[in-house]
């Protein structure tokens, strides 16, 4: 029976493991509350918002499971602080799936004998986040590296990364499903190397058997990916190779972004999440072309320099091509929304809309498209626009939404809100037809799909 309840208890507090406050209160209850917390709480204790003194405490405790004279240096060194008589209570390190370096390199420049306290024969990492700059450390050639990383599923790193970490990872990794790729080309921070030499991240990348989701960062100055451009060629090509099982691809491009990415000859007919930001319209267009249907959620933010008939292209292949669209996010301009009024005709399943405006924007034509045109599943509304929106229009919105229909879920994100405003909507939300309403001034409260925290 005990059994049991332990077994109980674990899935009640993993539950609970987004929850901060409730799951460290658990860790008081008693002792076999303790002993199912503890693993659940360093299942990934870089999750968690800490402050720089509570960093530091974090890289203490790992240090405390180095032997006595490792600590001792340690400390004459004002990296460890905690006493010398202190032991910890559980081997908090073999509860660790998740295993950020970016953080904790950024604690301390002394590597060798901390990585290994990690990377050994008794722990097993899901998630590893590698350093962007200066780390060459071989992970690979630890003892235990094996048994530590043959089961690791996600991996964020630098596609310049030293090649022999990259090898050597791509030796021992063939079952990551999500790599997080970051591409920083500053001329004064990054060791450039012949296009030809940076193929330990595109080894990595056809090595994998069960990758689903790759996410794209590029930070440069236009005049250096130039010289990349033979690299990028043959990175898009490795993606390529995975086209029958990445369902998730998330680009966030450079303010100049051009062919040199090769995005266009990017291809993944099965995909079912698109994220986009600062790409161009032109290569978004013909990857939603080549897909077969399966995309339910579209995110394109910050286009760079597209003209109106690319955003009326884009428009018309999103609801040619994607019939079980459920959320999309978009900008529209007056040149638009007549295209706009198609997509909602076609995309039956929409549930939720995300507008971003510019600056002038028709809102009694924009409101009127969305009466008409809205299937009974779209309910879920945000507009993003720094001026308020006009008062006639959205009264004239609500008191024609069909009272019979699912009441909104309205949200607007950095919009000056008068008080006339506030006061139209808070009526609405009385009569019923406002479900719930939020204005998200700094657009951080929450994520673009989401209206209900």
């Amino acid at each position: 029976m005990s059994k049991l309840n332990s077994d109980v208890l674990y899935l009640i507090f993993e539950q609970l493991q987004h929850d901060n406050k409730t799951i460290q209160s658990c860790l008081l209850v008693n002792r076999t509350s303790c002993e199912i917390v503890i693993p659940i709480l360093w299942k990934n204790p870089w999750q968690y918002n800490l402050n720089y003194k509570q960093h530091l405490l974090l890289l203490n405790i790992i240090i405390s499971n180095l032997p006595h004279e490792l600590k001792i240096i340690y400390k004459s060194k004002g990296i460890y602080t905690l006493p010398n008589s202190y032991k910890p209570l559980f081997n908090y390190i073999k509860f660790c799936n998740y295993l950020n370096l970016e953080k904790f390199c950024s604690l301390t420049s002394i590597m060798n004998d901390k990585i290994e306290l990690f990377i050994n024969g008794n722990t097993r990492f899901t998630h590893i986040i590698l350093p962007y700059d200066s780390f060459n450390f071989s992970l690979h050639n630890l003892p235990g590296s094996i048994h530590s990383l043959s089961g690791l599923e996600f991996l964020n790193c630098h596609t310049l990364k030293n090649d022999d970490i990259l090898i050597g990872l791509a030796g021992i990794c063939n079952s990551i499903k999500e790599l997080k790729l970051i591409t920083y080309l500053n001329p004064y921070f990054t060791n450039f190397k012949n296009d030809t030499e940076n193929f330990g991240i595109i080894k990595l990348i056809e090595n994998q058997k069960r990758l689903s989701c790759v996410q794209l960062h590029f930070v440069d100055y236009e005049y250096v990916a130039t010289k990349y451009r033979k690299f990028f060629k043959i990175l898009i090509n490795s993606i390529n190779k995975h086209s029958n099982s990445i369902k998730y691809f998330k680009i966030k491009g450079s303010y100049d972004m051009d062919q040199t990415y090769h995005l266009a000859n990017l291809s993944l007919p099965l995909l079912k999440t698109l994220n986009s930001r600062r790409a161009l319209l032109t290569d978004l267009t013909r990857l939603i072309g080549n897909t077969i249907g399966n995309l339910n959620e579209i995110k394109i933010d910050q286009m760079n320099h597209d003209d109106d008939d690319d955003f009326k292209r884009i428009i018309q292949i999103i609801y040619l091509n994607c019939p079980n669209l459920k959320y999309l996010k978009l900008l529209i301009r007056n040149n638009n929304i007549l295209a706009l009024e198609n997509l909602l005709i076609n995309c039956q399943n929409l549930i939720g809309l995300y507008i971003l405006t510019s600056d002038i924007i028709n809102w009694d034509e924009l409101f009127k498209i969305l009466l008409r045109s809205s299937s009974n599943n779209l309910f879920k509304f945000k507009f993003l626009t720094r001026i308020s929106i006009k008062f006639d229009s959205l009264k004239y919105f609500l008191d024609n939404w069909d009272k019979d229909r699912h009441p909104l879920l309205l949200q607007t994100v950095r919009m000056i809100e008068s008080h006339r405003l506030s006061c139209l909507i808070h009526e609405y939300e009385t009569k019923g037809v406002i479900m719930k309403y939020d204005n998200d001034w700094h657009g951080t409260n929450f994520r673009s799909f989401e209206w209900i925290k």
